[in-house]
Parts: structure tokens; sequence; C-alpha cells
């Protein structure tokens, strides 16, 4: 699975240039406008803080805290503490952005920086989803089940995509599915109130808008009575 790595140098607490360690900037964009583009379902993104001219700060040392992010944004290390500089001059910030995030949705996590003398700096650090990359039916839940499933599938572009249930006699028992979906993860219900207990395929087929192409994919459930 994916990461992503954003390295921020903070000259004597003085924050400079957001550095994408993935990529460049426009020459007509200014730090400030930065949209860093964080993968899809990935776990484990860094935002590491390099701190330089450590010994112009007072005391040596600050007060680090992430004081708000997007609700789509998982904070996985500690949101908030105290940090020597001279002891460890860079700082990471690790978050996760789970599957159900807005795709192209752009949200800032905001940091707050405190010196010893109450000097006081802030840093917004701008984030947006990246689409999935590939098309995928995920295993449905529960399994076994009695008598609806959930079927989660992923859609990396705007595609009709078409979901239908099969038994072990290769019949179609049931469509699930069949419309057009947006970028993203996406939930669907297969209803087995109807159908007797036994194993059942889940196939999923995607066609491209943009080129016709078909990717499909498949899975096994099976309902119990």
């Amino acid at each position: 699975m994916r990461s992503h790595i954003l390295v921020l140098v903070l000259a004597a607490l003085v924050v400079a240039q957001a550095v994408n360690a993935q990529g460049g900037r426009s020459p007509n964009q200014s730090p400030d406008q930065i949209v860093h583009a964080v993968p899809f379902d990935s776990h484990g993104n860094v935002i590491e803080l390099s701190f330089v001219n450590v010994e112009a700060v007072e005391g040596g040392q600050v007060h680090l805290e992430v004081l708000s992010a997007p609700e789509w944004i998982e904070i996985r290390s500690e949101g908030q503490r105290d940090v020597r500089l001279a002891d460890n001059p860079v700082e990471q910030i690790m978050f996760d952005v789970p599957a159900d995030a807005p795709i192209g949705e752009s949200g800032a996590i905001t940091i707050k920086i405190t010196a010893v003398n109450g000097l006081t700096w802030y840093k917004e650090i701008e984030i947006e989803v990246e689409p999935p990359q590939s098309f995928e039916l995920k295993n449905g839940y529960p399994n076994p089940f009695n008598p609806t499933a959930t079927v989660p599938f992923v859609v990396p572009e705007t595609a009709r995509v078409r979901v239908v249930a099969y038994d072990i006699l290769g019949r179609m028992v049931s469509v699930i599915s069949d419309d057009v979906f947006e970028p993203g993860l996406h939930i669907a219900r297969f209803d087995g109130s109807q159908l007797a207990s036994g194993m059942y395929l889940i196939r999923a087929t995607m066609e491209s808008e943009a080129d016709g192409t078909v990717s499909a994919s498949v899975r096994r459930l099976t309902l119990l009575k």
C-alpha cells in the first residue's frame, strides 16, 4: 500500500517552503498554494519537520501541536508534544487516509509551534486525496451472511459498474448494482432473503467511459439461513 512523505523545512522556526518529496511545484505557484496529493486508502503518510538554526531558538525547545485536520484524515502520531531541538531536529507527524475519504477534495492540516518565550508560528499543509489506481471488488461482509451482505468496490475513474450475483451453477440470481459511479469507494447491498442457502459468486465489471475498456473482479459469499 502506497504512502507519502511531505518534508517541511523550518528555518529558525520561520517556516519556509513546504517541499513535496515526490514532486515539484508550478513556477507561478507560491509555497502556500501547494496542494500535496496523497494516495487513496493510504497508511503511514508522514509530514517531516526539519528544524535548522536551532541554536537561535530560546531554550532550545518548542511545543508542537496538530491544531486541526480534515475529519477524513486520521492523525496517528501524538497530537501534541514538546520537542528538544538539539536532541531531535527532525520531527514526524504520521497520518492515514481512509478508503472513504473524498476523492479530489482538499483540506489543511494546521500545525502550531510555540517557543519557550511564547512566540508562536503556524503552518498549514494542504492535502488532496488521489483517485484509486485500479478497479477492485473487495471482500463482501459479513461472510457467511443472512440475509444481506455489504459488497464494497473501488472505482478509479468515472465509469459504469455492474455487480451481479451467480449461484454455483453459473445462473444469474441478482443484479446487485448497475450504475455510473465517480472515483472512490462505493457500497452495494446483496439481498439473499429470497435465495437458498449456499455459496454465491459476486462478479463486478467496470466499463471505462474514457476508452471503453472493461475490468472484472470476482468474490465469493456464503448465505447461511
